[in-house]
């Protein structure tokens, strides 16, 4: 714990209190706290325009100077009921708003170099389309890697890789309007599914389940290594930006089936509720999915006694991926 509190505290103002919300996750509830052969054309939808500031559009219909989302209305976001950590209203409240004030550079372009195949990520890197290659199911490489993340999923806030570069919106709007580049990311998208023991259903739709190859191992690594969790976090938020919104509502359902139905990740509940639901930028998205939680946490039994990868307490993570 005080390696992992050492490092928070040497990573920047956001790091530490989203690792000891995790933490303490931990020590209350027993919860922890971010490939197909060729590529296909992904299909973006639009997320609907809201007057409620809660609403984020595709980052490919954004304004690009002012770094705030069009439908936010300059406001800020009203944090949600449901989540019970203020950290993660805050963090989630700012994303979902846009991140308020922040400007685009339009000098930044190191995340189209990178999903455009022209440079590697670094450190303890390679290029994307060797990444693809040779990283995938190469889950001790994908495990034991901290600096790839952020250049896989880039979001519009710093992370704790150096060298990588924050998102802007410009770069956003290139990657999901080239069909190449649009079909790189998802196939990272996919890479990181089967290292989560999940697999992309329908490339149009969004829909995730189980990877029927190798979901018991890797279900057992996630619950093993929380700090995946904040890699999830940051995904979800990169999938907002890139124009697939709609793949975030798929995700959400199927690990909270597996949380609150099968028991199988029960260990994830707190950061599912506290922080990847938080992520979801459409109301009636959100509305579902916290309806669906909702009754979960009323419903007199779970469905099953708690079995297999879910038993034991998770370990807190360190905060190397955000």
């Amino acid at each position: 714990f005080f390696s992992n509190l050492v490092c928070a505290m040497s990573c920047g103002p956001g790091s530490l209190p989203h690792m000891m919300d995790h933490a303490a996750a931990v020590a209350g509830h027993g919860d922890d706290p971010g490939l197909s052969s060729k590529p296909h054309p992904v299909q973006h939808t639009t997320p609907a325009r809201h007057a409620d500031p809660h609403s984020q559009p595709s980052a490919a219909h954004a304004k690009g100077k002012t770094g705030q989302r069009r439908g936010s209305h300059n406001r800020p976001a009203k944090p949600r009921p449901l989540y019970k950590r203020k950290n993660a209203n805050d963090d989630m409240a700012r994303y979902r708003a846009g991140y308020p004030g922040v400007k685009d550079d339009p000098q930044a372009t190191l995340n189209v170099q990178f999903y455009s195949n022209k440079i590697p990520s670094v450190p303890k890197g390679d290029y994307i389309d060797n990444i693809h290659k040779t990283w995938y199911r190469r889950y001790d490489v994908l495990e034991a890697n901290h600096t790839y993340i952020q250049w896989l999923f880039p979001i519009r806030e710093p992370g704790l890789n150096a060298k990588a570069q924050k998102l802007m919106l410009h770069e956003a709007e290139a990657i999901a309007g080239d069909p190449t580049m649009s079909a790189r990311f998802l196939r990272s998208y996919e890479m990181m599914l089967d290292f989560y023991g999940m697999q992309l259903l329908d490339r149009a739709t969004g829909v995730v389940g189980r990877n029927p190859s190798n979901w018991k191992q890797q279900y057992s690594n996630l619950i093993a290594h929380p700090h995946n969790n904040l890699r999830i976090t940051r995904i979800l938020k990169c999938l907002g930006e890139m124009g697939l919104e709609h793949f975030k509502k798929p995700f959400l359902m199927h690990v909270l089936q597996e949380v609150f139905v099968t028991q199988e990740l029960e260990a994830l509940e707190s950061s599912a509720t506290n922080y990847f639901m938080g992520t979801l930028c459409r109301d009636a998205d959100a509305q579902e999915v916290e309806q669906f939680v909702a009754e979960m946490a009323v419903a007199p039994a779970r469905l099953k006694p708690s079995t297999g990868p879910s038993q034991g307490r998770a370990q807190a993570g360190t905060s190397r991926e955000r």
